[in-house]
Formats: structure tokens, C-alpha cells, sequence
């Protein structure tokens, strides 16, 4: 069985039997036992008769000049002439308020106070022989050992332990933050504990002078010419990226909390050759919807890797071929046109009625010419 410390218990009431006034006693009118008052008066002695202690006392507006407990069976309070009431206090046998006189108090006059009280009595309570420990920890899903033992953890984070008195030990941990440990003591009253972990993750930050280029960490993009990252500590290889260039790359080993920059350097731009040739000749190329020249020619610093190439001649249909450019070597394309309507036909639109039109320059048309009277296309 575990004890509670001594409890005190209080029994009846306070209540005064008799208030006299004693002309034969002259302690209030007496050197070296007498008390004035704020105004220089002679204070007026209760003696207040009672074997317990730890009263207190309060006179009103008028107050109380001093109280002097040091005397056996009896508690000596000096108060000021004309005080009409008192009103006593005692922590376990409760109050009198508000105490009426049935005489005047004069000063220098010494009076005789008779309280009665009940019995203080001592009470001695079992105990649980513990108390409680509330822990509240972030992240919630922390795990948290006391004493070497795992405790379960609500999903608010919230721990609810009862642990004998004394001294136990307790350790919070996370995955991506720094551990805690430590001593909490247990005694009378329930102990609550908030443990908030640190992050043990790191920042990195990564810029490149090419704004477009992407950034890859570990073969995962990242973003764009700037990026700012929190990683688990560790190594990382990370890379600028752009279609056409060789890529720009390095690793970086991380610690715990730790803060770092690096600048990667810009993708250096891999160029390959291009050969086009067609028939008819003279047939426009353009590249990824720019004009680069016309057929035949070697058109040279085409980005490497994949491209839309496409011809165009009037009087013959458009051709588009898909091409890849490897660095440092060329790629031969050969293309035959198709007699049509080129790529500079136009819709036109008249009452409803579409007509698809060919522009032609003015004397550069001659009525009846076609490709079997010398002709390769429409002019």
C-alpha cells in the first residue's frame, strides 16, 4: 500500500462565546507590549483565546495594526480604536465574517476574545503509487519510447502513460528528423511533456545559367533554371538537361540540416549536318516550321536529335519526313514531290462554295502548259 502525505481535515465552525473588556489587564497601556495605531494612537489588545494557528485577520477600512501568534494558547491582535467589526480566516476551519463588537474598543484597552473552534484532524489517504505522463509530440506519427519500451501514440500524437514516482526515461523519434531523449521525473502531480522533433532533412539549391534547361536530381525533374529542394541526407547526382545539348552533371553528398548551393554549368549544344535533296529541285526546306533554304543544299549546326523536316514546291504537295540529327555526322534525305496543289494553296470561300486557289505571279503563267510539254510542275 503507498501513503499520501498527512491531510488535514477540518470539523465544526469558528464562533466567539465571549468578548469582555479587562480593566485589570494593562498589556495594551504598557512599555514594550503596547502598539499605536497609523495615526499615532494607543491600538486597542484583543487576546484571542485558542489553541490552533495560522489565523488571519482583516479590520476593514480601518485595518489591523499587528498580530502576534507568539503566545501559548493565544493570539494577540492589536487593532485600532473605534473598530466596529473583524472578520477571521483559518485555511481548514473556514470563516467568520464581519464579527460585531458588543462593546466600543477603546484605546490602550486590553480585551478578551473567546473563539471556539473545531478540531483539526490528520488524515492519511492511500495512494496509487504513480502519476501520469502526457506527452504530445510532433511529427504525430512519432515513435516514442519510455524507459526502452515502446509506447503507443495516438494519431494526434498524443501519449497517456501512469509510471511509479521517480525517475524514468524517455527517447521521440521520426523518420527525417533528429531524435530526442531524455529524464522526466514523476511525483505527485501529472507531468505533461511536448516534444517537437527537428527536421534532419537537408536544402539544396540549384541554379543554371540556361534558364530553360531542366533540372534533374537522381533522374527526377525538378524544375526549371532554379530550383530549391529538401532532401534526406545522402548523395545525389544532379543534372541540367536540354533537348539537342549535352547535359551538364554532378553529384553532391548531403548531411543532416545541412544548407547548400551549387551552380550547374549550361548544356553545351551538340550540332549535326543535314543533306536534303529532292525532284523536283528547287523545293523550299524548312525545319521545325523555319525556312532554311532550298534543295539540294547541306544546311550545317542542326541541333542533334529529333526534327520535322519538311518540303515544299509549288504545284506539288507538301512532303514532311521525321528526322534525327546525330552529333558530328550527317543525315542524307532524298525526297520525290507529288504533283498537287502546294503548300501555298488557299481556301476561298464564295456563297457557301469553297475553291481551293494556287497564287501565281503575275506573267508567270501560261495557259496550257503542263508537265508533259516540258514542264516538271505548275508554275
Amino acid at each position: 500500500m503507498f501513503l499520501l502525505p498527512a491531510m488535514l481535515m477540518a470539523q465544526g465552525k469558528l464562533s466567539i462565546v465571549d468578548f469582555q473588556y479587562v480593566e485589570s489587564d494593562q498589556t495594551a497601556n504598557t512599555y514594550g507590549t503596547e502598539q499605536f495605531d497609523q495615526n499615532g494612537r494607543r491600538c486597542a489588545l484583543l487576546r484571542i483565546s485558542t489553541t490552533e494557528k495560522g489565523f488571519t485577520f482583516e479590520g476593514g477600512s480601518l485595518g489591523i495594526t499587528k498580530v502576534d501568534d507568539n503566545h501559548p494558547a493565544e493570539v494577540w491582535v492589536y487593532v485600532p480604536a473605534g473598530l466596529r467589526r473583524i472578520t477571521i480566516h483559518h485555511p481548514q476551519l473556514g470563516n467568520m465574517y464581519n464579527y460585531e463588537f458588543p462593546i466600543n474598543v477603546e484605546p490602550g484597552r486590553t480585551y478578551i476574545m473567546q473563539l471556539v473552534t473545531g478540531k483539526v484532524q490528520t488524515v492519511v489517504e492511500e495512494d496509487a503509487g504513480g502519476q501520469f505522463l502526457i506527452m504530445h509530440v510532433q511529427p504525430a506519427n512519432a515513435m516514442v519510447y519510455i524507459d526502452n519500451t515502446m509506447r503507443e501514440v495516438k494519431t494526434d500524437g498524443t501519449m497517456t502513460l501512469m509510471l511509479p514516482y521517480g525517475s524514468h526515461t524517455y527517447r521521440v523519434e521520426a523518420a527525417s528528423h533528429i531524435s530526442e531523449s531524455g529524464i522526466v521525473e514523476i511525483g505527485q502531480s501529472k507531468v505533461t511533456k511536448n516534444v517537437a522533433l527537428k527536421s534532419a532533412k537537408a536544402t539544396l539549391t540549384i541554379t543554371c545559367p540556361m534558364a530553360d534547361a531542366q533540372i534533374y536530381v537522381n533522374e527526377e525533374l525538378k524544375g526549371s533554371g532554379r530550383c530549391s529542394l529538401t532532401l534526406d541526407a545522402g548523395m545525389y547526382v544532379v543534372e541540367a538537361r536540354k533537348a539537342g545539348h549535352r547535359a551538364s552533371r554532378q553529384s553532391v553528398e548531403l548531411a543532416q540540416q545541412e544548407r547548400k548551393n551549387i551552380s550547374l554549368a549550361a548544356p553545351v549544344p551538340m550540332y549535326g549536318t543535314l543533306n536534303v535533296s529532292s525532284s523536283p529541285v528547287e523545293a523550299e526546306v524548312w525545319l521545325d516550321g523555319k525556312k532554311l533554304g532550298a534543295t539540294p543544299d547541306i544546311f550545317r549546326n542542326i541541333l542533334a536529335g529529333s526534327h520535322e523536316l519538311e518540303l515544299r514546291k509549288q504545284g506539288c504537295k507538301p512532303a514532311k519526313r521525321a528526322v534525327t540529327i546525330a552529333e558530328a555526322k550527317v543525315e542524307s534525305v532524298e525526297i520525290t514531290l507529288e504533283k498537287g496543289f502546294g503548300g501555298n494553296a488557299e481556301v476561298i470561300t464564295v456563297n457557301g462554295v469553297s475553291f481551293r486557289m494556287i497564287p501565281v505571279r503575275g506573267g508567270t503563267f501560261t495557259m496550257g502548259c503542263t508537265g508533259e510539254q516540258g514542264g516538271d510542275c505548275w508554275d
